[in-house]
């Protein structure tokens, strides 16, 4: 309990950040794949591309994004993963501890 509560405070902006960013690629998603948006790039054929490109930004950033954190949080907790396993924890363990935290 008490690395969960440690966890929380420490790591509260990131999931924040986390939070935020998939509500705005929810949003994103949501307006470029309406109806009448859809209508306008039938209509006018040069803004599909641009919609097409900014979709696969979008994703490569939040995706790079979780990698970062998620690399940020094991690196900040690797003596505490390590000294689990020298005590004696199993990995399968160890995972499954950090994703209930």
């Amino acid at each position: 309990m008490r690395n969960l509560t440690h966890s929380i405070k420490e790591y509260t902006l990131f999931m924040a950040t986390m939070i935020m960013s998939m509500t705005l690629m929810y949003a994103f998603f949501s307006l470029a794949l309406s109806d009448r948006i859809l209508s306008i790039f039938y209509t006018f054929y040069s803004f599909l591309p641009i919609a097409i490109f900014a979709s696969i930004g979008v994703t490569l950033v939040l995706g790079w994004m979780i990698i970062y954190i998620t690399d940020f949080i094991m690196k900040k907790r690797s003596r505490e993963f390590g000294l689990y396993l020298l005590s004696g924890m199993k990995r399968s363990s160890v995972a499954l501890m950090f994703s209930a935290e």
